[in-house]
């Protein structure tokens, strides 16, 4: 699995005066953001906490018996999906 570019792989690769956009890594990377429902702090969507508040997403979602749309709480469908896995897992132990 590749790594996500950094702000020096980018400098690097214009340094060298390479074009960036034939990177598949480069083109691939696409950060989409999300707003904390609490503060409304703008955040990553692959995040499944606030670093401001401190809400902890996936508990949120959990507690108003909602599901969030996959496609823009990918961070939280996941860790959710775990969640419940280990719960599941606990309880047959």
């Amino acid at each position: 699995m590749a790594k996500a570019p950094t702000r020096e792989n980018r400098r690097a690769l214009e340094m060298l005066g390479l074009d960036v956009e034939q990177h598949a890594w480069y083109k691939n990377r696409t950060v989409r953001y999300n707003r904390c429902p609490r503060c409304a702090t703008s955040m990553e969507s692959v995040a499944f906490g606030c670093f401001k508040c401190g809400l902890d997403i996936p508990n949120y979602f959990t507690d108003l018996d909602l599901t969030p749309d996959p496609a823009e709480w990918p961070g939280v469908v996941k860790q959710m999906q775990l969640r419940a896995a280990a719960k599941a897992k606990k309880k047959t132990q």
